[in-house]
């Protein structure tokens, strides 16, 4: 009798571990299923968004312009950041909210060679990015007026017939401050480029000579567009051409201090060569994450549990989860300049701009305290000898309000089902 026992109790156990497997692959076969589908979707639509924008830009019907329609969007590029609740097998609902970056483009041709006048700002490269539904419209360059203050430069690429010269020392000297000259004429013929002065008088927009020059100092190119009407791909909002270079020169004139808890980051201008450094623009990995009440004092979570009776007899208990929060996801986007204020350049009906507060303190802690919760752009400050660069700080709020429930037959202690809205 014993031995019977054991034995039914021994296929009960393996019974149970068995079921215990296949509801774990089955709950991991549907998290996966749920991410390729939100994968998808958000591939779907930045590519949507990406088409959208590139002809509504192309045709005038965002972005200025007129009938002629602007430059902005010929190449399109959408990145968009949902914070998304992750499938989990928990026994009520998952809590956990991942990220979901989806990034599209789309090129329209309608303008490739639409000429470039003073004062057409809509006609300056830009960048889409949504993060839960904000839309930040970040340029990548800037039209504006500049003046050669120094001698102009121009790389020469390797093979190029015309200009190339090998053996001349000045011509590789990369950083053009002697730290980085090479003086061995066996590795010239191994570099990609050289530099090459040009006198300005040789630069010639109608015939297309020299287009493609440094004129300000920054070891980078302007593209002429009329003397002295440039493109500048390192003043905008964002710097796309930021290298190893301008990186190595933030940390060596990085610092950084907390105040009220927090850190934050400055450039030391006691150092040297640190007054016109930059940081690495663009969207960081810094992310804080802060769940809050939804309504008044109610608690973010509450569980009910109470007892009845059903129509069959038997009793049950009922278990409610009541979600009462607001989750608050701050970001960073990290400006390379700041000239004024973020884009809002929408459809025909404008774009509602999602920067709700303007901090113009030396130090960024205004975008703090009473403005926690609100999306803050940091024009960049001095306070003495440290310089704080432009950031803007994103805050997006999704609120839950989800109720879920367990029923429990405890007459027999067999489960129910799940419920909820």
């Amino acid at each position: 009798m014993l031995k019977e026992k054991n034995k039914k109790g021994q296929v009960v156990l393996e019974l149970a571990a068995f079921v215990a497997v296949v509801v774990f692959i089955m709950g991991m076969i549907i998290k996966q299923s749920m991410d390729a589908k939100y994968t998808a979707n958000g591939e779907f639509r930045a590519f949507r968004l990406a088409l959208k924008s590139s002809f509504m830009a192309s045709k005038g019907y965002m972005g200025g312009g007129g009938e002629d329609g602007n430059k902005s969007r010929n190449t399109a590029a959408i990145i968009v950041i949902e914070d998304r609740l992750d499938a989990g097998s928990g026994r009520y609902e998952t809590k956990d909210r991942v990220p979901r970056v989806a990034q599209g483009s789309a090129i329209a041709s309608v303008n490739l060679f639409y000429t470039v006048d003073a004062g057409e700002t809509f006609n300056e490269p830009v960048m889409d990015l949504y993060i839960n539904s904000q839309h930040f419209v970040l340029s990548t360059a800037k039209l504006e007026r500049k003046t050669p203050t120094g001698t102009i430069y121009e790389r020469i690429a390797n093979g190029d017939k015309d200009y190339w010269r090998e053996g001349d020392v000045s011509r590789f000297d990369i950083y053009r401050d002697g730290t980085k000259r090479v003086t061995d004429p066996n590795l010239m013929k191994y570099f990609e480029w050289q530099w090459m002065v040009v006198p300005s008088s040789k630069i010639d927009v109608d015939k297309g000579n020299h287009l493609q020059v440094d004129i300000d100092g920054d070891l980078k190119d302007e593209t002429i567009i009329k003397k002295w009407l440039v493109m500048d791909n390192q003043d905008g909002d964002i710097d796309l051409t930021y290298d190893e270079h301008d990186a190595d020169l933030y940390d060596a004139c990085k610092g950084t201090e907390t105040i009220d808890g927090r850190e934050y980051e400055y450039v030391d201008l006691n150092k040297p060569k640190c007054s016109k450094v930059k940081w690495r623009s663009g969207l960081t990995s810094n992310a804080t994450f802060l769940s809050q009440p939804s309504h008044g004092k109610i608690p973010p979570q509450m569980l009910e549990t109470q007892e009845k009776t059903g129509a069959d007899g038997k009793k049950y208990a009922i278990s409610k989860k009541f979600n009462n929060k607001t989750d608050i996801i701050e970001r960073e986007i990290r400006l390379a300049n700041y000239s004024g204020a973020l884009r809002t350049y929408g459809y025909t009906t404008g774009t509602v701009n999602p920067v709700a507060v303007t901090c113009s303190n030396p130090v960024p802690t205004c975008c703090f305290g009473d403005n926690y919760d609100k999306t803050c752009i940091f024009k960049g400050g001095k306070s003495g000898n440290k310089k704080y660069l432009p950031v803007v700080y994103v805050r997006s709020s999704v609120g839950d309000t989800r109720t879920k429930g367990w029923v429990t037959d405890v007459s027999d202690q067999n489960a129910g089902e799940v419920f909820g809205k």
